[in-house]
């Protein structure tokens, strides 16, 4: 994940928005958490748990989420941004879709 990712998606984050980065595996999803968990600000929790890894705003309101495009973990899910590390499948980009749904905002970035 280059700079320029990561210091959009803290942005994102602290203007209140929900973001989740996918991965292609879970691994590269932890490598990506530990980027940006460098880049937070003292004031903002970074939650280090397994599958669970998440970063948020010091208001509570923004967060950055973590996941792998492979897995379940992001169904369900409500978000605002979705930064894609990797070029998704026709069938990741149908599972990514609901989650945009609700949002205003809605936006996909892609590699």
């Amino acid at each position: 994940m280059n700079r320029y990712t990561i210091a959009g998606a803290l942005d994102d984050m602290r203007n209140g928005r929900r973001v989740l980065v996918l991965c292609h595996t879970q691994h590269e999803a932890r490598h990506a958490f530990t980027s940006m968990a460098r880049h937070a600000l003292p004031s903002e929790t970074v939650r280090r748990a397994n599958g669970e890894e998440r970063i948020t705003a010091h208001d509570g309101r923004g967060w950055i989420g973590f996941a792998s495009a492979n897995g379940n973990a992001f169904r369900g899910m409500s978000v605002d941004v979705v930064v894609l590390d990797h070029d998704p499948s026709p069938e990741s980009l149908a599972n990514i879709t609901p989650a945009l749904a609700a949002s205003q905002v809605g936006e996909l970035i892609r590699p």
